[in-house]
């Protein structure tokens, strides 16, 4: 059963949250401005593969086709362009593959980018030897990758591009139509959200029911249940299940996120934090309702926040490809860390310590051992949308949604270990701890 409702009308005692009583404090503590408009800014720039805002010509769409030759596929996950000579980047964002990675030997030599927006793009069968980046490197749209060839298996010199969203190829074509051609604001994308985990020994998944933004948090507030929190329409939603019952309701709060990560501070509500036309803001429920109170801080990539000890919230910024750092130590500072983070990361509180899971060329563990952060690979390749979580041990635990199955990163044996879970999803994940000894994991 299923219920809808509006969240600016809730009654806020529905978990001990009344007027007056147990509302949430700290707001100057923490240095807080006082609301301002955010400044324009633009979320970013796409051009076609050419570098240009007309389209080149197209050998082969994307879908379904006669393959072209053997070791080709039938079920075509890119678009094949011709036409010019100089690949280029679509839009702008870090270098996260290059070369040719061990089995995609069909796509020869090739350039993966992790894009601000959030989505990965790959260029298949460049010219051996014309590749002008390197991974971690930061690009803009437009940027030249190299030289159009025919390497891996081609028929002729062309261009395959892919486009994953969510660790799903989607069709280029409609994707670039619809941003190429200047500044754009990437609209919002709104799926069913699905709750998956371990019942009676296998994974499964469960649509709760409702919809959500792509761009979501999800924060366990001691329910045993994932609360689902993001934008669509021009406003906070939440999802989540009330009276043993999944219900969607809308807190009338405007906002309109591009990226946001909710964290437990021991209140009744959780505390958000949203990025907002680049500026960084902090959302908290009272008994009057709900806030969004502008940190004055200009963060124009992706967040994830974590609480510490004493309820230390800390958050994880990508800006421009490398790692920020967001402290309230004395008002909201925020620091660069100088080493890279990919665009699909999350930030976890391991034994009171933050640590860091991202995507940069596969998996990458980041730590503070004492002396500054340091980048460890876990060895395990991944392209797709990531999370973590701290199930014990010492070490996060790693999700990340390949398209063909979500996957488990752990540390087991002394190594890191990645087990497919056999249930397939498309869209961003997240995931929370609950009992049993496996996460529950949450797609949109």
């Amino acid at each position: 059963m299923t219920t809808s409702s509006d969240l600016s009308k809730v009654d806020l005692t529905r978990r001990g949250l009344l007027a007056g009583a147990g509302v949430l404090t700290g707001v100057a503590a923490l240095g807080l401005n006082a609301l301002t408009a955010p400044s324009a800014s633009a979320a970013g720039v796409y051009v076609w593969p050419n570098g240009t805002n007309t389209r080149p010509a197209i050998s082969s769409p994307f879908g379904p086709r006669t393959a072209p030759t053997g070791g080709a596929s039938s079920d075509h996950k890119g678009t094949d362009f011709v036409g010019f000579a100089t690949v280029r980047a679509v839009a702008a964002g870090v270098v996260s593959v290059t070369g040719t990675p061990a089995g995609w030997g069909g796509g020869g030599t090739q350039v993966w980018i992790q894009h601000d927006d959030g989505f990965v793009s790959r260029s298949f069968h460049l010219a051996p030897g014309t590749v002008s980046v390197s991974p971690q490197q930061r690009v803009q749209a437009g940027d030249a990758l190299g030289t159009m060839g025919r390497s891996g298996t081609a028929t002729g010199v062309h261009h395959h591009l892919e486009i994953v969203v969510g660790g799903v190829q989607i069709d280029p074509v409609p994707f670039l139509t619809a941003r190429v051609g200047g500044t754009v604001t990437p609209p919002d994308q709104v799926r069913a959200a699905k709750e998956f985990a371990v019942h009676n020994g296998s994974w499964s998944a469960i649509p709760v029911g409702f919809n959500m933004s792509e761009k979501f948090t999800t924060v366990n507030m001691g329910s045993g249940w994932g609360d689902l929190y993001g934008s669509f329409g021009g406003s906070l939603r939440y999802v989540g299940v009330s009276g043993g019952a999944w219900t969607q309701m809308d807190s009338g709060l405007p906002l309109n996120a591009s990226s946001i990560s909710a964290v437990d501070v021991g209140q009744s509500f959780p505390h958000i934090f949203a990025v907002e036309n680049s500026i960084l803001y902090h959302i908290y429920a009272d008994g009057s309702g709900w806030h969004k109170v502008s940190t004055g801080l200009t963060v124009p990539g992706k967040i994830s926040a974590v609480v510490l000890p004493n309820n230390n919230v800390q958050i994880v910024a990508n800006i421009s490809g490398v790692m920020h750092h967001v402290t309230t130590h004395s008002g909201w500072e925020i620091g660069n860390s100088g080493v890279p983070i990919g665009g699909e990361f999350k930030a976890v509180n391991i034994g009171g310590s933050l640590q860091i899971a991202t995507l940069l060329n596969g998996v990458v563990h980041i730590i503070w051992p004492g002396a500054g952060w340091q980048l460890q690979s876990t060895g395990v390749g991944s392209s797709g949308s990531l999370t973590a979580v701290d199930m014990g041990g010492g070490f996060p635990t790693i999700i990340t949604n390949e398209g063909w199955s979500v996957c488990v990163t752990s540390v087991s044996g002394g190594g890191w270990v990645r087990q497919a879970t056999g249930v397939s999803v498309s869209g961003n994940i997240d995931a929370i701890r609950t009992s049993g000894g496996f996460p529950t994991v949450y797609a949109v």
